[in-house]
C-alpha cells in the first residue's frame, strides 16, 4: 500500500508491485555505495521528494517492521 498524504489516497498495488526507496541527499555524498548501472537504473521510475514534514517522518519510522521507541 502507498499512502499519498497530499490527496489523502491509499493506493493498493498489484501483487507483483514493489516499491524501493533510496535516501541520498546529493550524489556527491553518495559515498561508500555502488551506483546503479545505467541499464539497471533505467528499469525504475525515480520520484524525488524534497522534504517531509516532521510528523510524516515519525509515521514512517513508527510503521517500520522493527519498531523504534518514542525516544528516538
Amino acid at each position: 500500500e502507498l499512502y499519498l498524504s497530499e490527496t489523502n489516497q491509499l493506493i493498493n498495488g498489484d501483487e507483483c508491485f514493489q516499491l524501493f526507496e533510496r535516501e541520498s541527499w546529493d550524489d556527491e555524498q553518495y559515498t561508500g555505495r555502488k551506483r546503479l548501472s545505467g541499464r539497471f537504473h533505467n528499469r525504475f521510475i525515480e520520484l524525488d521528494f524534497n522534504y517531509l514534514l516532521e510528523y510524516e517522518l515519525e509515521i514512517i519510522i513508527e510503521k517500520k517492521k522493527y519498531q523504534l521507541p518514542k525516544t528516538y
